[in-house]
């Protein structure tokens, strides 16, 4: 729900696939990103829109049980990594040269800076070349990472972003960068769970996130 009070109003923060474009969920560690992605992920149930999943964290609980996906990826092997991306590669290769982009794919990764760790230089210009890509051929990526920039979401990837939802960051300057954007003078309450940033229409808002039933909120945030 976003809070504009430039506007008096509050409204629903909702992202339309595919205009959404490739989309970036930043923030601290603990800040609720993985919590906020697979809110995102579970609000598509009852779509044609299809799921695939590379979550790095094997020290989680896994994706809820009643949330289909195509793919799904969960721990730190670099091999099933390299393979899941390879095949995504694949899949839109097929798409454009078939000129299908329906049904729509949402690929979801947690995070970007696990990713390079694990898949090293190779995995990441994967990446970044398949959301180059992407959206010409009705695919969206997902990413999670702690920001832009060195060390986190970089280069041909962070082109690629359309859409930044920024959880808790540590300083205005930090949410500056993360949403490209001078023009915030406050910033959201860092005792508030799920409270975060994102530009409406160029402005920089508020917003609060909220747990879809069944997006397995027994999650640990990260």
């Amino acid at each position: 729900m976003v809070d504009d009070p430039e506007r008096r109003s509050r409204y629903p923060l909702a992202l339309r696939i595919p205009g959404a474009g490739n989309v970036a969920v930043v923030g601290m560690p603990a800040s609720g990103k993985t919590t906020l992605l697979y809110t995102m992920l579970a609000s598509l149930k009852g779509t044609d829109t299809e799921i695939s999943i590379m979550d790095f964290d094997p020290g989680t609980s896994g994706k809820p049980e009643d949330l289909k996906t195509r793919r799904y990826v969960c721990g730190r092997d670099a091999e099933e990594a390299e393979d899941f991306l390879d095949e995504i590669a694949d899949e839109i290769h097929e798409r454009k040269a078939a000129g299908t982009i329906k049904p729509y794919e949402v690929i979801a990764v947690d995070s970007y800076e696990d990713l390079r760790d694990i898949t090293g230089y190779s995995g990441e210009k994967k990446l970044s070349d398949m959301m180059r890509e992407a959206e010409s051929a009705g695919v969206i990526f997902i990413v999670t990472g702690g920001g832009f920039g060195l060390g986190q979401i970089t280069g041909g990837a962070e082109k690629t972003i359309k859409t930044v939802l920024c959880l808790r960051q540590r300083s205005i300057y930090e949410y500056m960068d993360a949403l490209h954007t001078k023009d915030i003078s406050r910033v959201p309450d860092p005792d508030i769970k799920g409270r975060g940033m994102a530009l409406i229409d160029g402005r920089a808002v508020e917003f609060q996130t909220a747990v879809f039933p069944g997006c397995g909120c027994g999650r640990e945030d990260r």
